[in-house]
């Protein structure tokens, strides 16, 4: 499962990728790593990077439909439900059926639908030993344009314990394949943040977007971790 994902660029980038279809034409101060995106390098970032790597608790850039109009919202990673602050850690990840089927998040498919556009992400797996060790990889796109990532997001406008985001996720278990992150392309984004997208439709996204493996690349990360890092 994603552990921490890649966010290279200004929010102002990603805002304009997903309005417009492509980077703005002054990409001058949106490039915090020069050697990383368009016409860059292909190296993989550095986990080390706080600045641009963002792992649970942290806060993320969004993309959410105000009003018919796409804006940026911060927002940590990680929602808390009023229904189950203080007894459980924030949610992080919702599979897709839950999302869009159960009642309990009716309000959040209507006024919580948000995309996170991202360079890549890591996925941690443990190693087949008893160590204890466990290895990252590291997953984008193989165009010079980030994916979007399906999410839901309560943002208030006064402080709250329960502001935050949760990426959606499909698959797992039988036939469908292991658990995976919703990344859809710009179109499919858009579609998306309509609140009015229903179950069938989600599936529709899912199943089109799940037919995109080669579109992303997979690279193995060097460091190697303990379980407890």
């Amino acid at each position: 499962m994603c552990e921490c994902i890649a966010q290279l660029y200004s929010s102002d980038a990603y805002l304009h990728c997903l309005a417009h279809g492509a980077w703005p034409p002054e990409l001058t101060g949106t490039q915090p790593l020069e050697s990383v995106g368009p016409g860059g390098s292909r190296a993989c970032p550095d986990l080390r990077d706080h600045d641009h790597i963002i792992r649970p608790n942290h806060r993320l850039a969004a993309v959410m439909n105000r009003n018919g109009e796409l804006c940026c919202q911060h927002v940590r990673w990680g929602w808390s439900p009023v229904w189950s602050m203080g007894t459980r850690p924030p949610l992080t990840h919702l599979p897709l059926e839950i999302v869009m089927r159960s009642k309990v998040f009716d309000r959040m498919r209507s006024t919580g639908r948000a995309v996170v556009a991202v360079d890549g992400w890591f996925d941690f797996s443990l190693d087949n030993t008893s160590s204890g060790a466990g290895r990252f990889t590291y997953k984008r796109p193989r165009g010079g344009e980030p994916t979007y990532l399906a999410a839901l997001a309560q943002v208030s406008e006064s402080p709250s314990g329960c502001n935050g985001l949760v990426l959606v996720t499909y698959g797992g278990g039988g036939a469908s394949g292991p658990l995976q992150l919703l990344a859809l392309d710009r179109d499919s984004a858009m579609r998306w943040l309509d609140p009015s997208l229903d179950w069938q439709q989600a599936l529709e996204l899912a199943s089109r977007n799940s037919d995109a493996d080669q579109n992303f690349e997979t690279v193995a990360v060097r460091q190697r971790f303990n379980v407890r890092r």
